[in-house]
């Protein structure tokens, strides 16, 4: 027995026990059924506890201790009620059960559901158990509409005849004048159908009189189409597998797309066809536009560069009186029919063809060996190269002179030393340079301080060669001061085997 005083109880007075185990610091309980405020009495551990200085229960709800429990602790709750009929039903319960019948004579009203007399409104969501069918009745009861003698299968097999809707039990066949199903409806003869879902004919489709009329969203067609025009005012017309032959499966007079067309197979066309475009075609990258039987030459983009490809036999021709290449907002190269090629650089015209050779505006800068069959300067113009001057000691110290510099070099830095040889090379070698009777001219310009310093020799490619002296006899000395000039005309006569004529000009004695 908890301990406290005992509780008396008078007629029809009903109590009920309820016990909790509490949590460490647990304050708040929730007694399943709630309470009457006032009618309950809380124990913790079975010591009763005072209302307004041990705890509150002021809502019907919830009991409020004013400490906390230590875990494990018991909490009961004595609850008191006045017992009556009309108190059977208990609104704070979650659950009961009426055993037998419950008869109410009003309206029956719940949550989402209200029975008013002997209709019904609602989902019906919950309405379960019914095993022999259900009547649904017109307004006083008068028509029977519908009957279910399934319910699990859900067939109707009863429907009262009326002008609008009516169901032949006989044929097993629903008469409505006009239907609209927003699902899918799968049917084998119908006369007229208004569907926002998908309609599947499984017999074929046709519209003997109107058209057929496609608004929006995607048709798809598995057969053949055979029609003297199709139109399609919206979305895209997709045909998801095989492709469109125009000559086979498709017989189209004209064919109008207003949106996008996708295509996922071939689409062919009659050799005697034309395919014209009033815009553009536009293709993915790395997508080829083939001409030819065997794809002889494509054209396409791979997503970093643009490609004009021939790849069959024969040649890649770009015809036309007047070809231009143009660059951004420029002109890269012109060729004119009957006339003359030209290049442009930074949109300025640099070369052009003329009917006895070519006339370069500007000059010509060649970095390696440049060979010339006849040549003619217009009066007034020289010709000018430019001597290469990057010594940094005198011949004597490094005497290599590189032709592929400039045939013409001019050593600032003062020749000291007797009987210098010189070093003619190129930079790939004077041997691979030259051809066998091609010759070039060295000239090697010195400053110098004594006539004890001179040169009197020189090796091709380190290799000893025979020198020739204007005058029969090598140098024996240079100029007291100012610049000594040396000049080589070199031949080559064999492989790595020259003639070589030297000369010595001197500017002071």
């Amino acid at each position: 027995m908890s301990i406290g005083n005992p509780i008396t109880l008078t007629e029809n007075v009903a109590s009920k026990q309820i016990t909790i185990t509490a949590t460490a610091g647990q304050t708040s309980f929730s007694p399943a059924g709630g309470y009457r405020i006032n009618e309950i009495a809380v124990y913790r551990n079975g010591v009763r506890l005072v209302d307004g200085r041990d705890f509150t229960a002021r809502d019907g709800a919830t009991v409020t201790l004013l400490s906390g429990c230590t875990v494990d602790d018991v909490v009961a709750f004595q609850i008191f009620d006045d017992f009556a009929v009309s108190g059977a039903i208990n609104a704070n319960d979650s659950e009961q059960t009426i055993n037998g019948s419950l008869v109410v004579t009003g309206n029956l009203t719940g949550t989402g559901t209200s029975i008013t007399g002997e209709e019904f409104y609602g989902g019906g969501g919950g309405l379960t158990g019914i095993t022999t069918g259900v009547s649904i009745n017109a307004a006083g009861g008068a028509l029977q509409r519908v009957v279910l003698a399934n319910t699990t299968s859900g067939v109707a097999v009863t429907m009262a005849n009326t002008s609008d809707l009516y169901y032949n039990n006989t044929s097993s066949t629903l008469y409505v004048p006009n239907v609209n199903i927003s699902g899918t409806m799968t049917q084998e003869d119908v006369q007229n159908i208004d569907s926002v879902g998908l309609v599947t004919g499984r017999l074929g489709l046709r519209a003997t009189k109107g058209g057929i009329v496609v608004t929006a969203g995607v048709s798809t067609f598995s057969a053949n189409i055979d029609a003297g025009a199709v139109q399609v005012a919206a979305n895209s017309l997709d045909i998801s597998t095989g492709g469109v032959d125009i000559d086979g499966l498709t017989n189209l007079d004209e064919t109008i797309v207003a949106g996008v067309s996708t295509f996922t197979a071939n689409v062919q066309v009659s050799s005697a066809a034309t395919v014209g475009l009033a815009k553009s075609l536009s293709l993915s990258d790395g997508a080829f536009i083939n001409f030819g039987s065997a794809d002889d030459m494509q054209i396409y983009h791979d997503g970093s560069n643009s490609y004009v490809t021939d790849r069959g036999t024969g040649e890649l021709k770009i015809g036309g009186s007047i070809v231009t290449i143009e660059g951004t907002g420029e002109t890269l190269a012109k060729f004119t029919d009957d006339g003359s090629a030209e290049l442009y650089n930074n949109n300025t015209k640099v070369l052009e063809t003329i009917g006895t050779g070519v006339t370069v505006i500007g000059g010509v800068n060649a970095s390696g060996l440049s060979t010339f069959v006849g040549g003619s300067f217009r009066p007034g113009s020289i010709m000018k190269e430019t001597a290469y001057s990057g010594f940094t000691t005198g011949w004597q110290a490094a005497g290599d002179i590189n032709v592929s510099l400039g045939n013409v070099q001019y050593n600032q830095h003062f020749l000291d030393g007797t009987a210098n040889t010189l070093n003619i090379i190129s930079t790939v070698g004077i041997n691979s340079d030259l051809k066998i009777a091609e010759s070039i001219a060295v000239t090697g310009i010195t400053s110098v301080r004594e006539t004890l310093a001179y040169i009197n020799d020189i090796t091709i490619d380190h290799g000893a060669v025979d020198v020739y002296w204007v005058g029969g006899t090598a140098p024996a000395a240079g100029g007291s001061g100012g610049y000594d000039t040396y000049t080589f005309n070199i031949v080559k006569i064999g492989n790595a085997s020259y003639a070589v004529t030297a000369n010595q000009t001197l500017t002071s004695a």
